[in-house]
């Protein structure tokens, strides 16, 4: 009884009558110990035991291997008069829901599977940990988790997001200061978000997109509340008025980044002149230049000695 209170120390409103070990997976055979139960509609204790019968539960893997918990639950008389119920089935309220076929903790784990990893990845990975499940059920499982209770934020974001793209719409809720969404309403109408502000007083600033039907709900709903925009939306009103501002501006734009055409040299011409003289080509553009002079030859000293020859004569 020892090990069998350190693995399963949640069982001690429990006597565990035997173990059963088989190659994939573990049984416990367990009865309830208390010798009273209390009715659930009318809260009574009652001590009429009025028939047994076996209930089955999963429980979280023990050592890799299934855990199945077969439970001797008792019914009971109720003894209140004033009570419809005749006969009732006692309750393990810190084990299992009632008419469940899993335990709490169980539930739990693959909840938050669910949460973590969807509905196909999530179901692979319970099969792996020794507790499988169905994809279908993980996500039932989600959808039956009551929603968080949050306080009511101080500094609340409010924004549309799509439910399908281009068609449905709806309004999410986040606390910036937390950086946590609050709520998620089906529409984006004034009239939704000043119901919302109206049944969560406490709400000092509002952050919100452009909008009209959220400024009017917000002003209706907190009219107390400041109202500012958020950076994103602020960032899109820049960029919306410099793409109008482009827009009106094309032709300065063009010709602003305009290439200017390179001046190619027209291609050269042949020219001939006079039978029997060689063909000559020279370019058109070329034409219309001076004719270069030719530079003065330098004297040599033959040249020079002839000269001062010719002078003394």
């Amino acid at each position: 009884m020892l090990l069998a209170d350190l693995l399963f120390p949640w069982l001690s409103s429990f006597d565990l009558n035997e173990i059963g070990v088989l190659d994939d997976s573990l049984s416990l055979q367990l009865t309830a110990t208390p010798t009273e139960a209390a009715c659930p509609c009318c809260a009574q204790a009652s001590l009429g035991v009025h028939s047994r019968y076996q209930r089955r539960l999963v429980d979280l893997p023990c050592a890799g291997l299934p855990v199945a918990l077969h439970l001797a639950v008792r019914k009971f008389f109720c003894r209140n008069p004033a009570c419809p119920q005749v006969v009732f089935s006692e309750r393990i309220g810190e084990v299992a829901a009632p008419y469940a076929r899993r335990t709490l903790r169980l539930r739990q784990e693959q909840a938050s599977l669910g949460f973590d990893l969807g509905g196909e990845a999530g179901a692979r990975t319970a099969q792996r940990q020794g507790m499988p499940v169905s994809a279908d059920t993980l996500l039932r499982l989600i959808r039956q988790t009551p929603p968080p209770a949050y306080a009511t934020p101080r500094v609340l974001g409010v924004d549309d997001w799509a439910l399908r793209k281009g068609q449905v719409y709806g309004t999410i809720l986040v606390d910036l200061e937390q950086h946590q969404p609050v709520d998620l309403r089906s529409d984006r109408s004034a009239t939704t978000l000043e119901q919302w502000l109206k049944a969560h007083p406490g709400v000092e600033v509002i952050s919100r997109d452009r909008a009209n039907d959220y400024a009017e709900g917000a002003s209706r709903g907190a009219p107390s509340a400041v109202q500012v925009a958020d950076r994103f939306h602020l960032l899109q009103n820049v960029r919306e008025m410099l793409q109008r501002l482009l827009e009106r501006h094309q032709a300065a734009l063009r010709a602003a980044t305009a290439v200017p055409t390179p001046v190619v040299p027209t291609a050269p011409t042949s020219v001939v002149l006079k039978p029997g003289e060689p063909a000559v080509l020279f370019n058109q553009s070329l034409a219309s230049l001076p004719p270069c002079k030719e530079p003065p030859v330098a004297p040599t000293p033959r040249t020079k000695t002839a000269a001062q020859q010719a002078a003394r004569r």
